[in-house]
Protein backbone atom coordinates (compact mmCIF):
# COMPACT_ATOMS: atom_id res chain seq x y z
CA UNK A 1 0.00 0.00 0.00
CA UNK A 2 1.50 3.39 -0.74
CA UNK A 3 2.00 6.07 1.58
CA UNK A 4 1.98 9.42 1.95
CA UNK A 5 5.72 9.77 2.07
CA UNK A 6 5.98 8.06 -1.42
CA UNK A 7 3.40 10.00 -3.17
CA UNK A 8 5.02 13.05 -2.18
CA UNK A 9 8.45 12.47 -3.27
CA UNK A 10 7.99 10.14 -6.10
CA UNK A 11 10.11 12.88 -8.54
CA UNK A 12 13.13 12.85 -5.72
CA UNK A 13 12.51 9.02 -6.01
CA UNK A 14 13.52 8.93 -9.41
CA UNK A 15 15.91 12.64 -9.26
CA UNK A 16 13.32 14.54 -11.54
CA UNK A 17 11.66 17.42 -11.34
CA UNK A 18 7.77 17.14 -11.55
CA UNK A 19 7.54 18.90 -14.52
CA UNK A 20 9.76 16.72 -16.59
CA UNK A 21 9.77 15.33 -20.29
CA UNK A 22 8.54 11.65 -20.82
CA UNK A 23 12.09 10.79 -22.47
CA UNK A 24 14.04 12.18 -19.07
CA UNK A 25 11.53 10.11 -16.80
CA UNK A 26 11.90 7.11 -18.87
CA UNK A 27 15.80 7.55 -18.75
CA UNK A 28 15.47 8.49 -14.78
CA UNK A 29 13.30 5.02 -14.35
CA UNK A 30 15.34 2.81 -16.46
CA UNK A 31 18.84 4.43 -14.17
CA UNK A 32 16.79 3.78 -10.80
CA UNK A 33 15.75 0.74 -11.44
CA UNK A 34 19.13 -0.83 -12.27
CA UNK A 35 20.79 0.40 -9.05
CA UNK A 36 18.04 -0.89 -7.12
CA UNK A 37 19.06 -4.25 -8.80
CA UNK A 38 18.32 -6.75 -6.24
CA UNK A 39 16.93 -4.68 -3.61
CA UNK A 40 12.93 -5.66 -3.93
CA UNK A 41 11.99 -2.91 -1.39
CA UNK A 42 13.77 -0.21 -3.53
CA UNK A 43 12.42 -1.34 -6.43
CA UNK A 44 9.09 -1.43 -5.42
CA UNK A 45 9.75 2.75 -4.89
CA UNK A 46 11.28 3.12 -8.22
CA UNK A 47 8.34 1.61 -10.20
CA UNK A 48 5.70 2.94 -7.69
CA UNK A 49 7.16 6.60 -8.19
CA UNK A 50 7.49 5.98 -11.72
CA UNK A 51 3.73 4.83 -11.44
CA UNK A 52 2.69 7.97 -9.94
CA UNK A 53 4.48 10.90 -12.10
CA UNK A 54 2.90 8.66 -15.55
CA UNK A 55 -0.68 8.70 -14.09
CA UNK A 56 -0.33 12.46 -12.63
CA UNK A 57 0.82 13.21 -16.40
CA UNK A 58 -1.89 11.31 -18.12
CA UNK A 59 -4.51 13.24 -16.03
CA UNK A 60 -3.28 16.50 -16.21
CA UNK A 61 -3.34 15.67 -20.47
CA UNK A 62 -6.92 14.20 -20.15
CA UNK A 63 -8.57 16.85 -18.07
CA UNK A 64 -6.92 19.43 -20.16
CA UNK A 65 -7.93 17.50 -23.06
CA UNK A 66 -11.86 17.44 -21.78
CA UNK A 67 -11.84 21.16 -20.51
CA UNK A 68 -10.63 22.16 -24.48
CA UNK A 69 -13.90 19.84 -26.03
CA UNK A 70 -15.73 21.34 -23.08
CA UNK A 71 -14.99 24.94 -24.46
CA UNK A 72 -15.25 24.02 -27.75
CA UNK A 73 -18.93 22.55 -27.75
CA UNK A 74 -19.86 25.67 -25.73
CA UNK A 75 -18.51 28.25 -28.44
CA UNK A 76 -20.37 25.96 -30.96
CA UNK A 77 -23.64 25.29 -29.45
CA UNK A 78 -23.51 29.37 -28.23
CA UNK A 79 -22.76 29.93 -32.08
CA UNK A 80 -25.41 27.63 -33.41
CA UNK A 81 -28.36 29.42 -30.90
CA UNK A 82 -27.13 32.86 -31.83
CA UNK A 83 -27.47 31.73 -35.86
CA UNK A 84 -30.82 30.58 -35.14
CA UNK A 85 -32.04 33.56 -32.79
CA UNK A 86 -30.95 36.16 -35.80
CA UNK A 87 -33.02 34.03 -38.23
CA UNK A 88 -36.23 34.03 -36.38
CA UNK A 89 -36.39 37.51 -35.85
CA UNK A 90 -36.32 39.69 -39.10
CA UNK A 91 -34.18 42.82 -39.43
CA UNK A 92 -36.50 44.81 -40.62
CA UNK A 93 -38.84 44.16 -37.32
CA UNK A 94 -42.32 43.17 -39.29
CA UNK A 95 -43.01 39.35 -38.91
CA UNK A 96 -41.30 36.73 -38.92
CA UNK A 97 -40.29 35.23 -42.00
CA UNK A 98 -42.61 32.12 -43.38
CA UNK A 99 -45.22 34.07 -41.21
CA UNK A 100 -47.39 35.44 -43.58
CA UNK A 101 -47.71 32.10 -45.72
CA UNK A 102 -48.14 30.40 -42.04
CA UNK A 103 -51.04 32.91 -41.21
CA UNK A 104 -52.68 32.08 -45.09
CA UNK A 105 -52.54 28.75 -44.53
CA UNK A 106 -50.22 28.02 -47.29
CA UNK A 107 -47.03 25.67 -46.99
Amino acid sequence: MPNAGTRRRAPQVLGVRSDTSSETLQRAYRKRLSEAKGDKARTAAVEEAHSRIMMSNLSARMKARADHRLLHCKTAHTVRVSSLHRRSRPAHGGEPRGAKHLAAGVG
